[in-house]
């Protein structure tokens, strides 16, 4: 068996902020997939 944990399990709020910020993340990273190499920004 596994030690117990030194921190705490996140609380419902959390889980579902988490969980929103990563649908986000992989929406953004998914849409800049989508995208043409050509349109991307040129420095």
């Amino acid at each position: 068996m596994p030690p117990p944990r030194a921190t705490t399990v996140l609380t419902d709020a959390e889980t579902r902020k988490l969980e929103s910020e990563l649908v986000a993340a992989r929406n953004r990273a998914a849409e800049a997939a989508a995208k043409p190499a050509g349109d991307a920004d040129q420095p």
